[in-house]
């Protein structure tokens, strides 16, 4: 998604910081996990979460009408 390709985006491009264009990495960090850190990190868990919930219901609804495709075969079968 693209918030995890933004993450890292944090490290690279500077910061403003009173008036000052910060661009060491070491400071970048630090101000990028008290700022922004927390939010992009929900967004991403929320999304992945969403993510694996659809693959679940994905796989246990395909499995279902799989199911349903073998009794009905099974039902041609005995006709």
């Amino acid at each position: 998604s693209f918030w995890l390709l933004d993450m890292p985006l944090h490290f690279v491009f500077g910061a403003q910081r009173g008036g000052i264009v910060e661009l060491r990495p070491q400071v970048l960090c630090k101000v990028y996990l008290r700022t922004w850190f927390p939010v992009d990190f929900l967004i991403i868990a929320i999304d992945v979460a969403v993510i694996l919930m659809e693959a679940l219901v994905d796989s246990s609804y395909g499995g279902a009408l799989r199911s349903m495709r073998f009794l009905r075969s099974l039902r041609a079968l005995r006709l």
